[in-house]
């Protein structure tokens, strides 16, 4: 966990060969966001931990996507996914925006309550001035957004 290592599993397939079955980051990290955020959602305020994620601004593979908590945001698991997959983007100035196709879709209460009605909603930020959002992240983020 201090180097940032990853943890692997490994399950007997044979003699002397093994598979990996289960690979874990044990990032602290991940813990003090969720603690920054006092365990809600920064969109929809859901005080659930179990459904609830630590974001990546930026992710791990990005030169700036360092784990540290301001390039993260806790994230109920659909806002978290929605956010993934371009769906919905957080502006450098907390505004959440939903993309324009998605706003125009006819499907559900979960679609209707739980993505359309966030856009232009703001996010909800950690007490501490310095656990919030990087803007300078967020700018990046919201680009790949608006590209999509």
């Amino acid at each position: 966990m201090v180097r940032r290592a990853p943890l692997a599993y490994f399950h007997p397939v044979a003699r002397g060969a093994y598979q990996a079955i289960y690979a874990v980051y044990l990032v602290q990290e991940d813990r003090e966001v969720l603690r920054a955020y006092e365990s809600r959602c920064a969109l929809c305020r859901l005080g659930h931990p179990p459904l609830l994620d630590a974001a990546h601004i930026l992710p791990d593979g990005h030169r700036r996507g360092e784990p540290v908590v301001p390039n993260g945001l806790a994230m109920c698991k659909i806002h978290h996914a929605a956010y993934d997959a371009d769906i919905i983007g957080i502006r450098p100035d907390l505004v959440v925006e939903v993309r324009n196709d998605v706003l125009q879709e006819i499907d559900g209460p979960m679609l209707r309550h739980g993505l359309q009605e966030m856009h232009g909603s703001s996010i909800s930020v950690p007490r501490s001035r310095r656990d919030h959002p990087d803007p300078t992240r967020l700018e990046e983020r919201y680009e790949q957004f608006r590209a999509a």
